[in-house]
């Protein structure tokens, strides 16, 4: 029912225009489609208010909050120093808004930035003489949501007894609803049993209402609650709820909340997510929301072949070389990968920087593909002894259609770190694919090594590649 009055609102203020009557509509249109997740239609209708009042923050709020669900945090601080300007300028009503938004960015992002500011912005609002009851219920939402990240279980005692009347509610400022939040206070109470009613509240709420969003928050908060309370049927159920988080974070490229829900999904996995993150990580991260089918690159018998790379020290090369010239250098290297696997019958998964994930449906085809990477790559760098270009390259074949869904978390997972293994011009392979090959005759192998793989448990034996 509120999009067609929004809409009907907009149409009669088109006609009957005045700024305070067009910012007030547009940024009750751009309020509603944040809730939507419709990411276009909050961008048009708040540039379009915000060009005519530059400092009005119900207009700046929805666009903050866009810019840090989508992972734009610079584009998102611009909006946000506007808020905080027009906050310094006395708007009671942008105090509020400050303190929900701060809050609410440090539950997006993981970084507690402000959070002092935010504590300062929402007690000024509740002291005021004069204050409405939807500012005073904004403040006290962010303060909610500072207990929560504080973790203070007083406090959360405190606002859950405020918020509980308002169950089946979303503060709309900034698209949260009343039962997540009540979810968090209590899961913050250390009531575990209680948030998971919160929660459950929450979705039925969010879907009803079609806030997916929201709903995509909600699924991935319910299941750190149940990983934390860790009964009969939790695991299961968190793995179900992250799936569904994963899926709706994915389709509107909710990026910090898709990278969340991938950690949590890796650690269920025994995968390590502590360690800094390479090229070949962010590519399996990437793999990892896409999901791409690889069962039509698969051989007869359903095995694929899958080879990451990287360039060794990708990150000096660039401090040394400058960003234009690293990216003419990364061309070169990006050309010479994909005119080899074009070669050698092999297919593209992903590439993200200098990484590349790549798939074969025979085993040989990519060692030989390795092979020539390497070798051409030699003869570059004997051309061009300066700005040399050594990448590591891992092979590991797993059974793509046996294995389902669990391929991406356990074959692609063991390719990646066998590639993390390996140095600048080495090729390294599982002892898997060693075996599919080696009685070809054709290709020459070390005498093999026991290693530890990043997040995986034991050792794993892997074997050299002579080029």
């Amino acid at each position: 029912a509120a999009r067609p009055y929004a809409l009907g609102l907009r149409d009669m203020v088109e006609r009957r225009s005045t700024t305070r009557s067009f910012a007030f509509t547009f940024s009750y249109i751009a309020s509603l489609s944040l809730l939507e997740g419709d990411w276009k239609a909050v961008r048009e209708y708040s540039d379009r208010g915000l060009e005519m009042s530059p400092l009005t923050s119900p207009l700046l709020l929805p666009r903050v909050m866009l810019e840090y669900e989508t992972g734009e945090s610079a584009q998102g601080e611009v909006y946000l120093e506007r808020l905080l300007e027009a906050m310094r300028r006395a708007a009671l009503g942008a105090s509020g808004m400050v303190a929900i938004a701060i809050t609410a960015i440090a539950r997006i992002t993981g970084v507690p930035g402000r959070l002092d500011i935010a504590e300062a912005a929402a007690e000024e609002v509740l002291s005021a003489q004069s204050v409405t009851p939807r500012e005073a219920r904004t403040a006290k939402a962010g303060l909610a949501l500072l207990a929560v990240q504080k973790g203070d279980q007083f406090a959360a005692e405190e606002h859950y007894a405020y918020l509980q009347g308002q169950r089946g509610t979303m503060i709309e400022t900034v698209s949260k609803s009343v039962d997540r939040l009540l979810g968090l206070l209590s899961q913050t109470m250390g009531n575990l049993d209680q948030a998971a009613a919160h929660f459950e509240d929450a979705l039925t709420f969010c879907r009803k209402a079609g806030y997916r969003p929201e709903l995509a928050w909600t699924c991935c908060d319910y299941a750190d609650m149940l990983l934390e309370r860790n009964e009969d049927g939790d695991l299961h159920k968190a793995i179900t709820l992250l799936d569904e988080s994963l899926a709706i974070s994915s389709e509107l490229g909710m990026r910090p909340l898709m990278e969340r829900v991938l950690s949590r999904k890796m650690s269920l996995q025994g995968i390590d997510v502590s360690s800094p993150q390479t090229s070949i990580d962010a590519v399996v991260s990437a793999v990892e929301v896409e999901r791409p089918n690889l069962e039509p690159h698969a051989a007869p018998d359903g095995t694929v072949t899958v080879m990451f790379t990287d360039i060794e020290g990708s990150t000096a090369m660039t401090e040394r070389l400058g960003d234009q010239r690293a990216q003419e250098v990364l061309h070169t290297h990006n050309a010479i990968i994909r005119e080899q696997v074009g070669a050698n019958e092999g297919f593209e998964v992903k590439s993200q920087g200098d990484g590349f994930m790549l798939a074969f449906s025979s085993a040989m085809k990519a060692l030989e593909c390795a092979i020539a990477i390497q070798q051409t790559l030699g003869a570059h760098n004997t051309e061009n002894p300066a700005e040399p270009i050594k990448v590591r390259i891992g092979l590991h074949t797993g059974e793509a259609i046996k294995e389902g869904e669990d391929f991406f978390g356990k074959s692609v997972i063991l390719a990646a770190r066998i590639a993390s293994q390996a140095v600048g011009g080495e090729i390294l392979v599982s002892a898997l694919l060693k075996a599919l090959v080696e009685s070809s005759g054709e290709f020459e192998f070390g005498d093999g090594r026991e290693v530890e793989l990043k997040g995986l448990t034991g050792t794993h034996k892997v074997f050299s590649v002579d080029v």
